[in-house]
């Protein structure tokens, strides 16, 4: 599915990774793992290191990427001590997440496919999300749209349009998030598979929100259309899966937005 390099990047990480005895299981991650990989997408791989081995191993990152491939660019991942991502002179990404096997069973990253696994780690992975929706996840974008919506004051104030098409942007990729909820359950995709995870129709909507921003008449016109394509899926998602719906932010964001921007009953739809 990927450019021909990537098999070999693939196979020295495996001859490299395999020959650390510290190193317990690799497994293959990200879109190859969910199926939906393609020739622009990454390698992603994730190791489980011995709990005794975890911090030197984690420390030595540099050394053992290196004898896999030569890279332009590395960066580790501040959250995942021994994790990074890195770029191949012939521009192959790939991404690599460490850690400690005793967390295996508590790992947010759950689809995956195994290459070699000398304890029996898959095992003890957590099921997969299917990817249906859930309370708590709809409760959490309902409220992520009603706060961050409402916060218009400082573009007005500010006239920091550069902001404003931030702003809008935001707004369009809330509303995605939502709809790819509301699809599930199926595999889920990050924003380099937009379209993959949305109905045509559902596509036609989202590329017709406005996200140039010049002055307060657009970011108004932006507003409100974010709110039509939001705002009536967010109400029966929320009813057909049981999530709260926050009535008081609501209307806080509501009152908020009409004395900001004059948007009489901003969230009716």
């Amino acid at each position: 599915m990927l450019p021909e390099g990537y098999q070999r990047l693939f196979e020295r990480a495996v001859e490299v990774l395999s020959a650390d005895d510290r190193i317990r299981a690799q497994w293959i991650g990200g879109s190859l793992a969910t199926g939906l990989a393609d020739w622009a997408s990454d390698l992603d791989l994730l190791v489980a290191a011995a709990d005794r081995d975890h911090e030197t191993l984690a420390a030595s990152w540099r050394g053992w990427l290196a004898a896999i491939s030569p890279t332009v660019l590395a960066r580790p991942l501040a959250f995942l001590p021994g994790s990074f991502y890195a770029v191949t002179p012939a521009f192959e990404r790939v991404d690599v997440v460490v850690e400690r096997a005793s967390a295996i069973a508590a790992t947010p990253f759950r689809s995956r496919l195994v290459v070699f696994d000398r304890d029996d780690l898959d095992a003890r992975l957590p099921a997969v999300d299917d990817g249906g929706p859930t309370p708590a996840r709809v409760a959490e974008l309902v409220e992520e749209f009603f706060f961050h919506s409402g916060k218009v004051e400082v573009l007005v104030w500010r006239r920091d349009w550069l902001l404003g098409a931030e702003h809008a942007r935001w707004l369009r990729s809330v509303v995605h998030r939502l709809y790819v909820e509301a699809n599930g359950p199926g595999p889920r995709s990050g924003l380099k598979h937009m379209a993959a995870s949305l109905t045509l129709e559902q596509r036609n909507v989202i590329a017709a929100l406005p996200t140039d921003i010049t002055c307060v008449r657009e970011l108004v016109t932006a507003h409100r259309a974010a709110a039509h394509a939001f705002l009536p899926c967010a109400r029966r998602l929320a009813s057909e899966v049981g999530a709260p719906w926050p009535h008081d932010l609501e209307q806080a964001a509501a009152t908020h937005v009409e004395a900001v921007l004059g948007i009489p009953h901003a969230y009716a739809c």
